[in-house]
This record gives C-alpha cells, structure tokens and sequence, in this order.
C-alpha cells in the first residue's frame, strides 16, 4: 500500500473516532463547579419565561464519583424583617419557597446519548425526592454547559446555561 492511501485511511479513521472520543469525554467535561448564567421554560409554542427572574443566580455542582448538587434562585429574593432565618413572615418565606429550588443526589452520564440523570435524594420541593431526572446536553466546553430538561414543570422545557466557577 502506498503512502498516500496510508494517509487517506489514517485520516479517515480518526474522523471517524473522534466524535466518539469527543463524546467519551462528556463524563469528565462535566465535573466541577458551575455558576448560572441563564434558566428559562419554553412551553411547546416557543414562549420562554425567565424561570427565576431575569437575573437568576445558582451553582451546580458535579463531583467525580457521581454526587451533585444544585442551587438555583432569583437574584431578588426578599431580605427578611427578623434578624435569624427562623423569624421570617408567612410571606417572606413564602417568596423564598417560590424563589429558589435545591436539589441533590447521584448523577451518571450516558456517553451516547449525551444525558445527564440523576437521582434526587433530597430537594426543597419534596416532591422531587426519590425522581429520577434527564437532562439532555446540548454543549458542553470547558468553559460553559448548556442542558435541557425536556420534563420541566407545567409540560415547559427548562433550559440551562452555566459557565465554570473560577
């Protein structure tokens, strides 16, 4: 075989290699921490709401043995009147409650179908402890993730950007 034909198959393979490789590096491309950039629900004909207000914070972590956890809120969530986290008003919990979700669990990652699921073992939405949840990657770059969940609630698609934590 001559050397230009060698060329041709070795460039050939790596072609075709290289996106399973790329996608083999979800799992790891994944780990650390990740601060919110963007949450929003898009409902079936398009409309986008700002999940959090248009401003949202929240970190997201992902450790390297399959632990997570995540906090999303509005950036403009009430101070309270009373000086300990005890001593707030029905209302002024009330708008944390509707402001914020925290989740935790296990988390696996299916290389070939780029999805996240976790296991949620605790939330402050109880409803959601012992759920079993799918995120589907969109983009993943060592700077910024961007996943959906095509179950959000209400039937909407919620969609998240975060860029990594410095």
């Amino acid at each position: 075989m001559n050397n230009g034909i060698k060329l041709v198959l070795a460039v050939t393979a790596a072609a075709i290699a290289a996106p399973n490789a790329a996608s083999a590096q979800i799992s790891k491309d994944i780990v650390g921490t990740w601060t919110l950039i963007s949450n929003s629900s898009v409902t079936a004909d398009g409309k986008r709401t700002h999940t959090f207000g248009p401003d949202p914070i929240g970190t997201l972590m992902f450790d390297g043995n399959g632990r997570f956890a995540v906090i999303t809120m509005r950036s403009d969530l009430p101070k309270f009147a009373g000086k300990g986290f005890r001593d707030g008003t029905p209302d002024e919990y009330k708008a944390v409650g509707q402001g914020m979700l925290v989740t935790f669990g296990k988390y696996s990652v299916s290389e070939a179908d780029k999805m996240i699921t976790t296991d949620i073992e605790g939330s402050s939405f109880p409803n959601l402890a012992g759920a079993h949840q799918k995120r589907v990657i969109v983009s993943v770059t060592p700077e910024q993730l961007h996943y959906r969940n095509p179950t959000g609630a209400g039937g909407t698609t919620v969609e998240l950007i975060w860029k990594r934590a410095k």
